[in-house]
């Protein structure tokens, strides 16, 4: 990708392209326009490492899912 002869190629090209570098989905806006009411604060990756999320209302949990992630990370690597 790093070659592809492209306007919006930055790796190629110096500065930022003349147009937007991406859109964001339709979902993703109606996100951002009408968020849950929720009480959480902190998230991190989830240990099961297939992109999900432990979101945390505190910090205490929080601190313990990102152990749990830290764990799971070190045994996937060893």
């Amino acid at each position: 990708d790093t070659q592809i002869s492209s306007p919006y190629n930055t790796y190629l090209n110096r500065g930022l392209p003349k147009g937007p570098i991406c859109n964001p989905r339709v979902d993703c806006m109606e996100a951002v326009l009408n968020p849950e009411s929720t009480n959480y604060v902190y998230y991190v990756l989830d240990a099961s490492l297939d992109g999900h999320h432990n979101f945390a209302a505190t910090y205490d949990e929080h601190l313990t899912n990102k152990a749990d992630y830290e764990k799971a990370l070190q045994e996937r690597d060893s």
